[in-house]
């Protein structure tokens, strides 16, 4: 069964009269233990479906680089199914455009509302779980010390790579 709606109204103010709703979501759970990234490889990602009459998504983000050596990231909205995949031709973009520090993710199931406010820009209201999700490269160790590297490597720390 859907889960319960949340309305949100206001008097006059600032904004005016705001009028707003969503529906609460359910627990979001990712059932994928760790991403896994793989040049020439597309990314399947799964968590625990909705209730039936849920009108949530999902809305996955991804990032390998957390030093800015390039401005690209991924963020996808998927209808909330419990099952999700990335093409490979995304993965293999991401991948090539650099690795730096910790690569993470994050899945968030949610519902949305939103309004222009006259002249002042736009209200929304979201309702929302998250989880944020393990990522590793293949072929890329993160590290913050050399102990972190398998020997006989070390610790890059400019760039938080086993080399």
């Amino acid at each position: 069964e859907p889960l319960e709606p949340i309305l949100m109204h206001s008097t006059p103010g600032v904004f005016g009269v705001l009028s707003l709703s969503g529906d609460g979501v359910a627990l979001l759970k990712a059932l994928t233990d760790a991403w896994v990234l793989n040049a020439g490889q597309p990314l399947a990602v799964t968590w625990n479906g909705p209730p039936a009459g849920a009108r949530s998504h999902i809305v996955l983000e991804l990032s390998v680089d957390q030093h800015g050596t390039s401005p690209i990231s991924v963020e996808c909205t998927f209808a909330d199914t419990g099952h999700a995949e990335i093409p490979v031709q995304i993965i293999d973009g991401l991948l090539n455009a650099g690795i730096s520090g910790y690569p993470n993710g994050s899945l968030t199931r949610q519902t949305a509302d939103s309004m222009e406010v006259a002249e002042k820009g736009c209200i929304s209201l979201l309702t929302l779980s998250r989880q944020t999700a393990t990522v590793r490269v293949s072929g890329y160790t993160a590290c913050s010390s050399s102990d972190d590297c398998p020997s006989p490597m070390h610790c890059n720390l400019a760039v938080n790579l086993c080399e």
